[in-house]
């Protein structure tokens, strides 16, 4: 799936499903995505996303699994989250492990159609507010700002969304611009 406009390979509302031996590049929010699904026991493995806005994006998903694949020279590579604009929140049990995420920040891959999106500009793998996700064995390098990170979703849309109970292991972080692990706290709540 190559410059399709907003999406390469797009599951919505979608249960038990695979992405597998696929390749997006050029979308403008995410060359894979998964969304409003609980559960969704979907499977993400051995695809290429690269010069996307994102290369995978999940939105308010439970129970994917995203494995053994490429995430290179998106603004962004894996990003799973809490969301209100979608259904079914909050996100949780995603499992994301043994990819290669690499150059996320390119400036020539696809900018983001809505510009909001770009806070995620340079960042390799990041959980906005979700639950018992599991990160690990990952390979992560040449981010331009961040390599792995954990944030709450502040109230972006309704409702605030903590990040809770997510772990991070066995991952090889290196070559980010800022900071190779962060994890993003709200001062205030909780």
């Amino acid at each position: 799936a190559t410059n399709n406009g907003y999406y390469g390979v797009y599951a919505f509302n979608s249960r038990s499903g695979i992405f597998e031996h696929s390749y997006a590049s050029g979308g403008g929010d995410s060359g894979f995505y998964i969304g409003q699904c609980k559960p969704c026991d979907g499977v993400v493995r051995d695809v290429v996303a690269e010069l996307n806005n994102v290369g995978f994006a999940g939105v308010n998903t439970t129970g994917v699994v995203i494995e053994d694949s490429t995430w290179r020279r998106n603004r962004a590579g894996i990003v799973i989250g809490s969301f209100d604009h979608e259904l079914l929140p909050p996100q949780q049990a995603d499992i994301v492990r043994n990819n290669v995420v690499e150059g996320s920040g390119d400036l020539a891959a696809t900018a983001p159609l809505v510009r909001d999106l770009d806070v995620l500009y340079g960042i390799g793998i990041v959980v906005i507010g979700g639950l018992d996700n599991v990160i690990e064995d990952n390979t992560v390098r040449d981010s331009a700002r961040l390599g792995i990170a954990v944030t709450p979703n502040p109230a972006i849309g309704i409702n605030f969304w903590p990040a809770e109970r997510n772990r991070v292991s066995r991952n090889t972080v290196s070559a980010s611009g800022e900071y190779d692990l962060g994890f993003v706290a709200v001062p205030g709540i909780g």
